[in-house]
């Protein structure tokens, strides 16, 4: 089982954030070893690879907020009572839904990782 999740991982996470975000610094973005998270979701559906990304960015309901908890940590903001997902799986949404959580769950972890290897505390 961990075999397959990173194979799963090493096709799919580096896909999902390509498709609706971009990294700052391109430099083996998903080195496990650096202490820097340069990953940003945009904000403009424009922007975005396919059709599919815009959607999730345009609908989606969850993001990593720009500031830091009192203890340095990032701050993950979910909204999702306001999502229909009744709408979501008749409008065949889920997919493109789906690529938006996996990206910014990731997000998350590796800003998580990031401040931590800074921090000395990984």
């Amino acid at each position: 089982m961990w075999r397959d999740t990173h194979a799963w991982r090493r096709l799919h996470i580096p896909a999902a954030l390509g498709e609706i975000g971009a990294f700052g610094d391109a430099r083996a973005p998903l080195d496990a070893q650096r202490s820097d998270w340069t990953w940003a979701m945009f904000r403009d559906p424009t922007r975005c690879a396919s059709a599919r990304a815009a959607l999730a960015l345009k609908h989606g309901h969850a993001i990593r907020a720009p500031t830091l908890a009192r203890d340095g940590s990032p701050v993950l903001v979910w909204r999702i009572g306001q999502l229909d997902l009744a709408g979501c799986a008749r409008e065949r949404l889920l997919d493109a839904l789906c690529l938006r959580q996996v990206a910014h769950m990731e997000d998350g972890l590796q800003a998580s990782r990031a401040i931590s290897r800074a921090e000395r505390r990984l």
